[in-house]
């Protein structure tokens, strides 16, 4: 088992870090950003919440994911902000964004592919009433489906 153990974790080494990884790694103020990390047992749980509306849905959902982190910052938000998205932009040939994004948004969400599959989707966001930097990160085995059940999910809690 411990074998099993430390080959998966030298496997998971060997891809890489993820993206709130080396941007943790690479920011001078870690006592200015917290980063959580919701592991698959947490969201194994989150499944089995009696007020989980569509079960179905969110299992799907969570299938496909191996891990999520959100990286947030209140103080020196913009600057994050600024510094998160310049690490996307130096890496174009790991990160796609996943649609197109005018100077000066504040929103956005960039994709690192292997073949068709999604390995790595990281969404930035910047606040400005709340100085409030957002970046969610989440790895696993996501496709095109993934991403429009996502996105159909938070439509519909923000239209709630």
């Amino acid at each position: 088992m411990l074998c099993l153990l430390l080959l998966g974790m030298t496997a998971y080494a060997a891809t890489g870090q993820d993206f709130a990884t080396k941007f943790m790694s690479q920011t001078n103020c870690p006592d200015e950003l917290y980063c959580q990390t919701v592991s698959p047992k947490m969201m194994e749980k989150l499944i089995n919440l009696p007020e989980a509306s569509d079960k179905e849905k969110t299992n799907t959902l969570l299938e496909k994911l191996k891990s999520a982190r959100i990286i947030t910052a209140t103080s020196h938000a913009k600057s994050f902000f600024n510094r998160a998205r310049a690490l996307i932009e130096h890496n174009p040939n790991r990160f796609l964004p996943l649609g197109e994004y005018p100077k000066g948004c504040t929103d956005m969400v960039f994709v690192r592919k292997h073949d068709q599959i999604i390995v790595e989707l990281v969404m930035l966001c910047y606040n400005e009433s709340d100085s409030l930097f957002t970046a969610i990160n989440l790895t696993g085995n996501m496709d095109g489906q993934f991403i429009d059940q996502l996105s159909a999910k938070n439509e519909n809690d923000s239209l709630q």
